[in-house]
C-alpha cells in the first residue's frame, strides 16, 4: 500500500493527531475533526535535521510527557539494514528536530518488518525487534535512560513478536 498508516496519537491540550505513514518515512501532525495537515517530519517533511536522524518504516510513534517523540526505526533494506529506538525533540515553530536519544543493539539487530518502543514508568525504554524468520530470533530489550541494557528475551526463530504493551506493570506481547 502507498502509504501504510501504521499509528494515530492523539496530541495532548490540543485537537490534532500524529499519523505514522510507514512507507513515506514520514509524521504528520493533522489537525481533528479538520483533518487539515499542519506539519510534516521525516523524508517527506518540511523539517530540517541531521541526516543521521533520519527514520525508515517507522513503527508506534509516541508522544512523551517531555513533548519529544519515541519510535520504533525500523531501518530499510539496501539502504539502513539496521534497526533502534529513536527520540526526537522538535521544534514545529523552526522547523527544525534533531535526535536526542537512540538505542541500537550490538550486534546490530535488523526488524524490518515489525518493531515497538514504549517508554515506561521508571524512564526506561522496552523495545520489541520483532522478526519471524526461521533463522533468526525476535528480542525484546529493556534499556535504562542511558541506553544500558537491563534485561533481553531471545525468543526462538519463528516465534514472532509484533510489539509490547505496558499497561499498570504488566507487559503485553502481540504476535502476528
Amino acid at each position: 500500500d502507498w502509504s501504510h498508516l501504521n499509528t494515530i496519537e492523539v496530541f495532548p491540550d490540543v485537537d490534532a493527531l500524529l499519523l505514522s505513514s510507514r512507507n513515506q518515512n514520514t509524521l504528520f501532525k493533522v489537525s481533528y475533526p479538520e483533518g487539515d495537515l499542519l506539519w510534516a517530519l521525516g523524508e517527506q517533511g518540511d523539517f530540517t535535521y541531521d541526516p543521521e536522524m533520519q527514520f525508515y518504516h517507522q513503527h508506534d510513534p509516541q508522544l512523551t510527557p517531555d513533548g519529544t517523540i519515541l519510535m520504533f526505526d525500523n531501518g530499510l533494506h539496501d539502504h539502513r539494514e539496521w534497526s533502534r529506538a529513536l527520540e526526537i525533540k522538535y521544534d514545529p515553530t523552526t522547523k527544525s528536530a534533531q535526535k536526542i536519544w537512540e538505542f541500537r543493539p550490538d550486534p546490530d539487530i535488523y526488524a524490518p518488518v515489525w518493531g515497538d518502543a514504549d517508554r515506561l514508568d521508571n524512564g526506561n525504554t522496552l523495545m520489541v525487534f520483532g522478526l519471524w524468520d526461521s533463522k533468526k530470533q525476535t528480542h525484546l530489550i529493556e534499556v535504562d535512560a542511558d541506553a544500558q541494557e537491563v534485561w533481553r528475551l531471545r525468543l526462538p526463530p519463528r516465534w514472532g513478536v509484533y510489539r509490547a504493551q505496558v499497561e499498570l506493570g504488566t507487559v503485553h506481547y502481540m504476535t502476528d
